[in-house]
């Protein structure tokens, strides 16, 4: 019971991953009050997320990648787009996908299979390390834009805004919930399968009794002769217990040789 609490958590733990990233997915333009900077420039309030820029003027295209000429237009100076690295921009596609990677992570982590569970780790993972790579390449784009913004272009304060966080803490609880996944059942409890064992009829052990018999003129005995009928115990395969069988008696065994009466060669008295 432990060890599934442990895996679920890990499992919340992904889920909590996954609305971290979307609500960063989802940011400015889309979202206009959410983004990785927010402050003024030029005077202007401002709120720049994945997809584009908000501005008190109105807000750019949804799109990859930052355009230039928008945001030197809006902000009434050319030095603003001079700022943006426009190729870095476009690597804030990582956002989403970082997202949908944690997502297939957390629909392996539903199942409580061992399989199941190493393959949600190493997904975990993979969306850890595409995630930490989201984040650096993220606060390289907005941090150069923010310091060149700022000491370039007069009235404008940049700063670090929420989303930032945001996949800080997402990156965090990918950490664990890679770790967490892993406790999952790899077998069924002992009571479980005591259980299902207590279910199948019994077996009986069919160990024979001995018993003495007399064909012709010669004598077979389990007590001291050559030849014994006690059987041995049944070797039928079987899921349930074996219950020992005192009833059942084993059939005589005659002569096996081709001498007819004279039983074994051993017991024949020489014809001559």
């Amino acid at each position: 019971m432990a060890i599934n609490a442990i895996h679920w958590f890990g499992a919340f733990l992904l889920f909590a991953a996954m609305a971290l990233l979307i609500v960063a997915s989802v940011s400015a333009p889309i979202w206009d009050t959410v983004g990785f900077l927010d402050g003024t420039i030029n005077g202007q309030s401002a709120t720049l997320g994945t997809w584009g820029a908000c501005l008190a003027n109105g807000c750019s295209d949804t799109g990859l990648g930052y355009d230039r000429t928008w945001f030197s237009g809006i902000t009434g100076t050319t030095q603003a787009g001079d700022a943006i690295v426009r190729g870095l921009s476009k690597t804030l596609i990582l956002v989403p996908i970082s997202a949908g990677v944690t997502f297939i992570a957390l629909l392996f982590a539903l199942s409580t299979h061992l399989v199941m569970g190493i393959l949600a780790s190493l997904l975990s993972l993979l969306a850890l390390v595409v995630t930490i790579v989201t984040l650096g390449l993220s606060l390289g784009f907005f941090l150069t834009l923010r310091q060149r913004v700022n000491n370039n272009i007069p009235n404008s304060n940049l700063s670090v805004a929420e989303c930032v966080w945001l996949v800080v803490a997402a990156c965090g609880c990918q950490l664990f919930a890679a770790l967490f996944v892993c406790f999952t059942r790899s077998r069924r409890s002992r009571k479980a399968r005591d259980q299902e064992f207590a279910t199948v009829p019994a077996m009986r052990e069919t160990t024979a009794t001995p018993v003495a018999t007399t064909y012709g003129n010669d004598h077979y005995s389990t007590g001291t002769g050559a030849y014994s009928t006690t059987g041995p115990d049944s070797t039928v395969g079987s899921t349930g217990p074996l219950v020992h069988d005192t009833t059942t008696a084993a059939e005589p065994m005659g002569p096996t040789t081709t001498s007819g009466v004279k039983g074994h060669w051993w017991n024949r008295k020489a014809a001559y």
